[in-house]
Order: structure tokens, then sequence, then C-alpha cells
């Protein structure tokens, strides 16, 4: 299987390693549940690694107030 290394990011100008940058939608019907495990995986802190792996963020794929599953509705 392949792996990703954090050495085999382009370095940027300044010589720090580019983080890529990962964007979770969110939409009408959403499931908070597998945001929850989207941001587990690219949105927590890993002390062990020694400094943050990805630009992560939410981002909104409709106007307006979404209604998330189990009847919850974020505006």
């Amino acid at each position: 299987a392949d792996t990703t290394r954090i050495d085999k990011n382009p370095p940027m100008r300044n010589g720090a390693v580019a983080r890529p940058r990962v964007v979770c939608l969110a939409y009408d019907g959403w499931s908070l549940f597998e945001a929850g495990i989207a941001h587990e995986v690219f949105g927590v802190d890993r002390p062990d690694v020694g400094r943050q792996l990805y630009r992560f963020s939410v981002a909104q794929a409709e106007r307006g107030a979404l209604r998330v599953r189990g009847s919850v509705q974020l505006r």
C-alpha cells in the first residue's frame, strides 16, 4: 500500500514544508459523525510528529441553514 511521507511534501520558499489543504464540505443532510472522523484524521494536531500535517477547514456547500442527521440545524 502507498503511504504518505511527511518529507515528500514540496518545500515552500522559506524552506518550510507545505502542508496539504483538506476541506470537509458541509451540506444539507450532513453527518456530524462522518465530519468528526475527517476532523480526527486531518484536523487534530499531532504532537508526536512535531507539527500539524494538514491545513483543515470546513466549507458550506449550500447557502442558508443546513440540517444535519439527527434533526440538528446549522447556521
